[in-house]
């Protein structure tokens, strides 16, 4: 199992990986525009469970023809029910983003506009099926908000 966090040099790579696998394009069939889903679906898939009271949930999905379905989803909850959703969900628990929020994560992670002073992530292969790479980055931009971006994927066999 995968239980590396963005700020380890296996997460880093994971990272990399989890980026070109998601843009690349194939000559294969095109990807999927994105089209809501609901977060029952991304739990589904991702075998992790939302926060209770996470709130301004936003799922979505396409597929990409490199790793199949992709679920991407952004919730706002508070800074410690963000660290128990990395703890609880076999996504090696919190660690502290020593890049921060450069360009490339803002874009992988679909992050707009916010700032953060101590961003976190998380992230690993489902304990349930070890096919699925879920990738957490969170953000806090002020007061008491953990804005919660989720990106789940199968990884290329």
């Amino acid at each position: 199992m995968i239980k590396r966090g963005l700020a380890h040099p296996a997460g880093l790579l994971l990272f990399a990986l989890a980026i070109t696998a998601c843009r690349a394009r194939s000559s294969g069939s095109p990807a999927t525009p994105r089209a809501a889903a609901s977060p029952a679906q991304l739990e589904e898939f991702a075998k992790l469970a939302l926060p209770e009271g996470a709130r301004d949930v936003s799922v979505s999905a396409h597929t990409n023809p490199n790793v199949g379905r992709v679920f991407e989803a952004r919730f706002v909850t508070t800074e410690e029910a963000a660290r128990t959703f990395c703890a609880h969900n076999g996504l090696g628990g919190a660690i502290t983003d020593v890049v921060g929020l450069n360009p490339k994560k803002r874009e992988y992670f679909r992050v707009q506009g916010e700032t953060s002073r101590r961003p976190f992530g998380c992230g690993s292969t489902s304990t349930q099926d070890r096919g699925i790479q879920r990738e957490v980055f969170v953000t806090l931009p002020s007061g008491e908000a953990a804005v919660v971006h989720v990106v789940a994927f199968r990884l290329p066999s």
